[in-house]
């Protein structure tokens, strides 16, 4: 990264909600990864699908928040580069005129 990039007004505590919003990522990625496998490896045992139900749901429940968590990160970026953005176009309108 940039050291520029830290100069910046704002960045600071948007790259700490980034790295928390991408740690719960990191866990619903694995959440999902764990119960996902015990769902198949249960099915292919013999269990019944009724039996697997529980963990498919919850697999589903960390797929859903894990795309939450990917749009809320998506969002935070974008709020922030346009309000930096429309900042320093403004800072380059003022040195031009």
């Amino acid at each position: 990264m940039e050291k520029v990039l830290f100069s910046y007004k704002g960045v600071k505590p948007l790259l700490v909600k980034l790295a928390i919003l991408t740690a719960i990522q990191g866990v619903m990625i694995i959440t999902q990864a764990y119960y996902l496998a015990d769902a198949i490896s249960s099915l292919f045992a013999g269990g019944l699908f009724h039996t697997v139900q529980k963990k498919l749901g919850i697999f589903l429940l960390a797929l859903i928040i894990r795309k939450m968590v990917t749009v809320w990160k998506k969002k935070l970026s974008f709020h922030y580069s346009a309000r930096t953005s429309a900042q320093f176009r403004g800072e380059l309108l003022k040195k031009l005129f």
